[in-house]
């Protein structure tokens, strides 16, 4: 079993608390700890074809991973395993 587990995704679009063009929600499981994370978007711009890219993005927890000790898991770790999709989808509880 793999260290991240991955409940679902969703993109918010502009209704999303830090007033961004787009935010991605990831909801999950880090070693026991549920967390909510954030990618935020800004710089949003439409190509020829129509298409919307941003120039930028960062990452925000919405509800932080804390562990039995109440220490805030680094959210880099999670972004990493997320990014090199090192993780698992939990079929029961997701979106996909």
């Amino acid at each position: 079993m793999k260290d991240l587990t991955i409940f679902s995704e969703q993109y918010l679009g502009t209704d999303n608390p830090y007033g961004a063009p787009e935010v991605q929600r990831i909801e999950g499981d880090y070693n026991n700890c549920e967390f909510e994370l954030d990618r935020v978007y800004q710089g949003a711009y439409t190509d020829k074809d129509g298409e919307t890219y941003y120039q930028s993005y960062h990452w925000e927890w919405h509800m932080e991973a804390t562990d039995r000790y109440d220490e805030v898991v680094d959210k880099q770790i999670i972004v990493d395993l997320y990014n090199e999709h090192d993780y698992t989808i939990d079929k029961e509880s997701s979106n996909y």
